[in-house]
């Protein structure tokens, strides 16, 4: 049986192998991280967010048991969930720690995949925890953005009876595995976590094990799955922003942060493809040819999914089934996962590198520009009008339905067209839905929430926020719209809403902002703070 140490050794000498000189030199993609260059354990600028939550002046301040751990770093994520699995046969650092009872206690890994317009930091797909209770140890993998690069720090001793040491990890020795400077985790069907009927069963009557559901089904490491799969795609963000805008034009990550503001105000409803970024799309799609001939990519985070119930099932002992032999092993080199292909057109090239900037951009970002731009003094807005075709109808339920459809008669045109519902009762308003908001020389928007109707005599008003995280509505470029009126006169009525071009403030804003707060990597904290500085001088509170 192989000890830890030289399990270790091992991994470290296997990573080291996996070069892009290890693969055909004429043909081989760009690959942006390799664990052949893992740079320095401890952060080289910055901390890790972990620290960001944790750490304070004398040390460590980490809440014991490992649930009010989790539940502090719910709290600082808006109170959303984290989402959680149990590992009893897992492939980790700390597989033989639990021997011989690997049941009685599994290893734990969370991650927060959840995105919160109350938190003041980004945790969403940059922080995941794993633990093991017989060894006390947790294991961490966490964003700095001041470096732009994931940190692993390891915390030893958290058994509620010490002073748990926390260290940055040996950084090396963890990309043996993380071979592409980021979370992995297995492809479906997750057989080796608590979403196996058999795992689970023998996990015991313990119903919850550290806060988490001992039965559930694939949710859980699906979601885990496809958080840690965006997690890696951060890299792909920092490219464009560090490698790419730096071989562009001057204004190269100006333009991509206003481009991806726009795109989140807007809701990222679709691809972006705004007219105004043409040049920049075509200026992207030159540096990555020369940088890139033969495409972009990462090694890949998704393990193959393993089952060691069948080996245990078999009368192998848990000691010898739990440890991965062949392509099961988390060090044996991995294929690249091509992200750019090399024959990607400007358009594609363009809507992919605003969607990994705006990846950046947290949900309480977009909730702070979004009411400061509110605020700030906007140009006179655009009115348009449309007449309205109005259908009630009584549902057996007792609510009341209207349902209107502005749109023109066959053979004419309109600047403004829309369609939608509402649904009273006795009480008020009860729910109701935009389904479509065209507006002449724009894409049209759908699938608007009403978030409340006040009727004022013959006139409803129906205020309008996107779909994601409540945001007062706007095109899918990012220009503002007003609340939507609609005059009532029998079947018949008259829409009204108003555009407001309040882009020209964020462009505004952006362009005063310092050189360096642009300068690499990309960090939205300070550009948050800088834009929100700019914004508010424009006018507001």
């Amino acid at each position: 049986m192989r000890t830890p140490r030289i399990v270790s050794i091992l991994l470290v000498a296997l990573a080291l192998s996996v070069t892009p000189a290890a693969m055909d030199a004429g043909a081989a993609p760009l690959l942006l991280n390799t664990p052949a260059e893992p740079g320095d354990s401890d952060p080289p600028v910055g901390q890790s967010v972990f620290d960001d939550l944790f750490k304070t002046a004398g040390g460590y301040a980490l809440p014991f048991p490992f649930e009010k751990l989790v539940e502090a770093i719910e709290e600082a994520n808006g109170g959303n969930d984290v989402t959680g699995v149990l590992i009893p046969l897992g492939r980790s650092l700390q597989r033989l720690s639990a021997d011989p009872d690997y049941f009685g206690s599994p290893r734990v890994v969370v991650g927060v995949d959840k995105d919160s317009p109350d938190a003041s930091l980004t945790l969403k797909d940059r922080l995941f925890v794993g633990y093991q209770a017989k060894s006390a140890v947790i294991e961490v993998i966490s964003y700095n953005e001041s470096a732009g690069r994931f940190e692993y720090q390891t915390v030893n001793g958290y058994d509620g009876t010490t002073e748990p040491v926390v260290d940055y990890a040996e950084r090396s020795v963890c990309l043996a595995c993380h071979q592409g400077h980021a979370p992995i985790f297995p492809k479906a069907l997750w057989r080796e976590t608590n979403a196996n009927p058999a795992v689970a069963g023998r996990l015991g009557e313990t119903r919850i094990v550290h806060g988490i559901p001992v039965n559930r089904g694939v949710d859980a490491p699906d979601t885990l799955d496809r958080s840690t799969d965006r997690a890696n795609r951060l890299v792909l963000g920092q490219f464009f922003w560090s490698t790419v805008c730096e071989n562009a034009r001057p204004d190269c990550r100006a333009d991509l942060l206003l481009a991806a503001l726009r795109y989140r105000l807007g809701g990222a409803r679709q691809p972006w493809g705004d007219r105004e970024n043409a040049e920049l799309g075509a200026q992207l799609q030159t540096v990555v040819s020369d940088l890139a001939p033969h495409g972009v990519a990462i090694v890949t985070p998704d393990l193959p999914d393993r089952n060691p119930l069948e080996d245990v099932e078999t009368g192998v002992a848990p000691v010898d089934a739990v440890e991965p032999d062949g392509i099961f092993d988390p060090a044996q080199p991995r294929d690249p996962m091509i992200l750019i292909k090399p024959d990607m057109e400007p358009p594609a090239l363009l809507a992919m590198a605003v969607a990994e900037t705006a990846r950046f951009l947290s949900a309480g970002m977009i909730r702070t520009i979004s009411d400061a731009l509110a605020t700030a003094i906007n140009d006179d807005p655009q009115t348009l009008t449309a007449p309205c075709r109005i259908s009630r109808y009584e549902r057996s339920n007792g609510n009341r339905e209207m349902r209107f459809a502005c749109v023109p008669a066959i053979g004419k045109t309109s600047d403004l067209q829309l369609t939608g519902y509402i649904i009273e009762n006795e009480n008020g308003f009860v729910r109701g839905t935009v389904t479509e908001l065209a507006i002449a020389g724009y894409t049209p928007v759908r699938r608007l929430d009403v978030a409340t109707a006040i009727r004022a005599g013959k006139t409803v008003t129906l205020m309008l926020r996107e779909q994601a995280h409540g945001l007062p509505a706007r095109l899918t470029t990012g220009e503002a719209l007003s609340p939507l009126k609609i005059g009532l006169a029998g079947n018949s009525g008259e829409a009204e809403i108003a555009v407001t071009d309040d882009i020209a403030i964020l462009r505004q804003a952006i362009s005063a902002m310092p050189p360096e707060i642009l300068a690499p990597p990309l960090r939205p904290r300070g550009i948050a703070a800088a834009l929100l500085n700019g914004l508010t001088s424009k006018g507001g509170t």
